[in-house]
């Protein structure tokens, strides 16, 4: 919880927290939005992790992120807080990997192209192969094609041809032969 910035001022004062990496002078700021004279803003595990993340500390270290509070009068006028600086311990998130396509209908596999109902991939859950190895066990159909998602929508998708991966790629098809595909999904590159 913060006091209101700007006294006396009886307009709409919008405030942002901001977070950037300790000793960065948020140059470059990382934002989340609180709202229209809103004076506090509660922040999730997750949210904390993806800050730290964001900051440039990587899974499984501890860090400085630094946070301030931007306050924005309704004509124009900005003022900052002091920062505060924040030791964060982070993890690695668990990605969670789908398989929307044209055969979902189909097969009973939820709707045709449908990151929201598509199956998802199993993860190993090994150490070793942590958040790198995923698998399916699934009917396609020969001619079937699908993508790979991160998460159930179609902001970070993949696709591609010719042996490789890539972000938005064409989409990926089922081959008469072999009746057993293989896909390899890797944190540093997408290959099949």
């Amino acid at each position: 919880m913060w006091t209101p910035t700007f006294s006396g001022f009886t307009g709409i004062i919008n405030y942002t927290l901001q977070y950037d990496s300790a000793g960065k002078n948020f140059v470059a700021p990382f934002e989340i939005p609180v709202g229209a004279s809103i004076l506090s803003k509660g922040l999730t595990q997750g949210e904390m992790n993806t800050a730290g993340l964001n900051s440039g500390i990587p899974g499984g270290n501890t860090g400085k992120v630094e946070y301030r509070i931007k306050g924005v009068t309704s004509n124009g006028t900005t003022l900052y807080s002091n920062v505060v600086n924040v030791t964060i311990q982070t993890y690695m998130p668990i990605l969670r990997v789908y398989l929307p396509g044209g055969y979902q209908g189909s097969t009973g596999n939820g709707n045709n192209w449908d990151p929201g109902t598509a199956p998802e991939l199993i993860r190993d859950l090994r150490s070793a192969v942590f958040n790198k190895l995923y698998y399916i066990y699934i009917y396609l159909p020969a001619g079937a094609e699908f993508k790979i998602t991160i998460g159930r929508s179609w902001d970070v998708n993949y696709g591609g041809s010719g042996g490789v991966l890539s972000g938005g790629g064409a989409n990926l098809r089922r081959q008469l032969d072999p009746p057993i595909s293989r896909h390899a999904l890797g944190r540093s590159g997408i290959r099949i």
